[in-house]
């Protein structure tokens, strides 16, 4: 079932090549578990809420790939995905890593990273600082 420990992320970009309005973009970030329900929950949710970036933690996938989001463009591993609103448009969206993907916008990167409550955190704040500028 959808998590209800998400997080609301606003996010004013003045940098931003997009038809969204004032270059305003509103994100969403949960644990979805797997679960395809809870998914389509969450895209369901992000429709009525006019969210144009959703982060995801366990994301479903079918065949190794989100499942099909009318809409939406999408990066995933079998832990993170960003999905990004067709209203908005993303320089590159690419995988860095098993636990992390990345959308940038011009000069705006934004990740999605999965922390496993089995290994330590630093390893994977190491490899993040390498990720970014």
């Amino acid at each position: 079932m959808f998590s209800e420990e998400y997080i609301p992320l606003e996010l004013r970009l003045s940098e931003v090549d997009s038809p969204v309005p004032f270059a305003s973009l509103r994100g969403i970030q949960a644990n979805v578990g797997t679960s395809k329900p809870a998914q389509d929950l969450l895209l369901a949710n992000a429709a009525k809420r006019k969210i144009h970036i959703i982060c995801l933690s366990e994301p479903h996938l079918y065949k190794g790939s989100i499942s099909p989001t009318p809409g939406w463009k999408a990066v995933a591993t079998p832990t993170a995905a960003i999905l990004v609103n067709g209203a908005v448009t993303a320089t590159t969206m690419e995988v860095i890593d098993q636990e992390t993907v990345a959308a940038v916008f011009n000069d705006v990167t934004i990740l999605s990273t999965y922390l496993s409550p089995n290994k330590p955190v630093s390893g994977i704040l190491d490899a993040l600082s390498h990720t970014l500028p």
